[in-house]
């Protein structure tokens, strides 16, 4: 199998760290006001070391709402495991005192003695502890309902996790979804963490609204279109299209109005060769923590960091930390 190349930001610039998933089994849970109600959420997060931070929040998006409840498990070092009992847990504003999760390997929230304004749109974000980059953060939502308070209709969106593609191919990007009808749609590219490194920032890739009328950002103007009324259409797929994409639906300007689901766009490449190549050391295509050394008359030599948490720096040819690295591989500003 061939490797695949995960790149946002920077041309050149391998990724391979692990990928954030955040799965629900419920779009909609329903309670009556005053009871105890369980919103469900789960994680995925394979090959990483560092304990995920946990965020349930309320809002149209997890950029535009409050924050209901935060919590991690504080990390030991490499190798030891997560205590439920050395974690940080706190619920806020109103929610204070009412929202928990009693376990934060399986981050469910529960909320009692419900109002009827807690009705809304809830979101279940987690992050990477250290290495904040779009891969490394996902969310999912799931509607509160209260008896008798809150609408019934509510958009739904559910796209795939991961679709893949060979470089220089066609894509299409399908974005489901429930009561939808006559919705604006925009997909949009990150999150990025230089201006706010809870949630991050999202970048607009395409849009739609209700009238049919469209725009593309700079990075996908004369390849991009829309496909039906949702779907995205990627053609000549490049490097640095891959990454985390997401697509919003909002049928109004209230939180039951919108949702949005991520998509992890893979871009396939050829395998890495010296051939041409100079005498040196380069980025692995695939793994932000593995590089390659080129010397003449010898195949590739695969070298990891050896280090949790460092990546390699093709600038200064050598294993640094993230935050001297610039994205994708590392959180340092550009």
């Amino acid at each position: 199998m061939q490797p695949f190349l995960l790149v946002s930001l920077c041309i050149g610039m391998a990724y391979g760290q692990s990928i954030m998933t955040v799965r629900t089994t419920h779009t909609e849970v329903e309670v009556h006001a005053g009871g105890t109600v369980e919103l469900p959420c789960a994680y995925q997060l394979a090959n990483d070391t560092q304990p995920p931070v946990i965020s349930w929040l309320k809002g149209a998006s997890p950029d535009r709402s409050t924050k209901v409840f935060k919590g991690n498990y504080n990390w030991q070092g490499e190798g030891l495991g997560f205590v439920e009992s050395d974690s940080y847990k706190e619920s806020f504003g109103d929610f204070r005192g009412r929202a928990s999760v009693a376990n934060l390997a399986a981050p469910t929230l529960r909320l009692t003695h419900v109002h009827p304004q807690d009705g809304g749109r809830y979101w279940c974000q987690v992050a990477q502890w250290s290495i904040r980059t779009e891969f490394g953060l996902d969310a999912k939502s799931v509607v509160l309902k209260v008896t008798g308070h809150t609408p019934s209709n509510n958009v739904h969106v559910s796209t795939a996790e991961v679709v893949q593609v060979d470089e220089g191919n066609d894509i299409t990007m399908t974005c489901p979804c429930t009561d939808c009808a006559n919705a604006n749609v925009t997909w949009y590219t990150g999150p990025t963490f230089f201006e706010n490194y809870e949630t991050g920032s999202y970048q607009p890739l395409a849009n739609k609204n209700q009238f049919g009328i469209t725009w593309f950002s700079s990075e996908v103007a004369g390849r991009a279109s829309f496909s039906g009324a949702r779907n995205l259409v990627l053609r000549a797929a490049k490097i640095t299209d891959a990454g985390r994409v997401w697509c919003e639906l909002a049928t109004g300007q209230g939180e039951l109005d919108a949702d949005r689901s991520s998509t992890i766009l893979k871009v396939q490449l050829e395998p890495f060769t010296c051939d041409g190549k100079p005498t040196g050391l380069y980025a692995d295509p695939t793994a932000c923590d593995y590089y390659y050394q080129c010397i003449p008359g010898y195949p590739p030599l695969h070298r990891p960091c050896g280090y949790a948490g460092m990546v390699f720096n093709e600038e200064m040819q050598y294993c640094d930390w993230d935050i001297n690295v610039p994205p994708p591989c590392g959180s340092k500003p550009v």
